[in-house]
């Protein structure tokens, strides 16, 4: 009786090592279709733990791409997983950057679309903020030389009055 509770606490805690044991990258992996949040937890976990990092930020790129709030941080975890992925081969490693460019547009026109103009192309971009940047700085002189006159005045009444 006593060799069959020693066998049966064994089998308990073998299984239970098992499931501790797990690493946090593989639980990340298996939950991706299931549970995206959780597997987002997970793989955050793994990159935090050094557990297979690089594969870990090409995941989470993964997850983060199915929605479209998170196309940033996409983009920040294929950037990570560029820098610290050993051993890409070209072909990978322009594949990376080609979708790193099509998240990058699509925040472009998510921007744009909340700015409400419809520019299609970065260079459209950068031009409208450089003219409204010199709109502003444009302001911004006016005021001062207003600023300038004005204070050109009292220095001039005060003078008078001296």
């Amino acid at each position: 009786m006593r060799e069959l509770l020693c066998i049966c606490a064994l089998c308990v805690l073998f299984s239970a090592c098992g499931k501790i044991g797990q690493s946090h990258f593989k639980a990340g992996v298996e939950m991706m279709e299931s549970n995206p949040e959780e597997a987002e937890r997970h793989l955050m976990q793994a990159v935090l733990d050094a557990d297979n990092t690089p594969r870990a930020h090409y995941y989470l790129a993964v997850l983060c791409d199915k929605e479209p709030d998170k196309a940033m941080l996409a983009v920040w975890h294929l950037k990570q997983y560029l820098l610290t992925a050993k051993g890409l081969s070209d072909n990978d490693i322009d594949e990376v950057e080609e979708w790193i460019q099509r998240l990058e547009r699509r925040i472009s026109i998510a921007i744009n679309r909340r700015l409400g103009e419809n520019i299609s192309d970065e260079t459209s971009l950068r031009l409208k903020l450089l003219e409204e940047h010199a709109v502003r700085q444009k302001l911004w002189i006016q005021e001062l030389t207003k600023e300038n006159i004005q204070l050109r005045n009292a220095l001039a009444d005060q003078k008078d009055k001296d």
